[in-house]
């Protein structure tokens, strides 16, 4: 795999996990 493979692969997996703690439940509700 490339480099950026697993650089784009790591943002997702950081984005998900800290995510949700900076996010409100109600803008989450408009986000999906």
């Amino acid at each position: 795999m490339p480099n950026w493979f697993w650089a784009a692969l790591a943002m997702v997996m950081i984005i998900e996990g800290i995510g949700p703690l900076l996010v409100p439940n109600r803008w989450r509700q408009y986000l999906r």
